[in-house]
This record gives C-alpha cells, structure tokens and sequence, in this order.
C-alpha cells in the first residue's frame, strides 16, 4: 500500500492541476523558468532503472527522509520537493 493513498491523491490531482493552471499564466505572461539540474540529474537517473541513486540523490539534495523522497520519485513530484 503507498504511503499516500486515498484522499491525498485527490490532493495530488489538485496540485497538478494547479500547476498547470500556473504554467499557463507564466507563459502568457512571457516568464520562461529554468529547470533545476537536479531534477534533470534524477529524471536521467529514473531513465536508467536507478530509482535507488535518485532517492539518495534527492535525500543529499534536500534533506527529506526516506519515505518522502521515495514517494516523491515513485510518483514523479521530486520537483516540488527542489522549490
């Protein structure tokens, strides 16, 4: 069973399309935002099955604990985590 289930995927449902709701206002805007290169380095490591490096890799990055980042990377939200 994941850490976060039931209502907190409505949660996150919510805060994706809010993001994009975000990303909208930001491109009619003109406002560009650069990707941060950790997020490049743990799609890449995502990329080559190496889910354990990119948990570790966002753990030094940003000093969640285990559980969170391992949620973070099986769900594909670690950017939320680099903001």
């Amino acid at each position: 069973m994941p850490l976060f289930s039931g209502a907190n995927d409505a949660v996150l449902a919510k805060l994706n399309r809010l993001e994009r709701k975000v990303d909208l206002l930001l491109q009619a805007m003109g406002v560009e935002l650069q990707e941060n290169p950790l997020s490049a380095e743990i799609a890449d490591l995502m990329a080559r099955n190496r889910k354990i490096e990119a948990i570790k890799r966002l753990r030094q990055a940003t000093g969640v604990g285990l559980a969170e980042a391992k949620h973070a990377v099986d769900t594909g939200t670690w950017d939320t985590l680099l903001t």
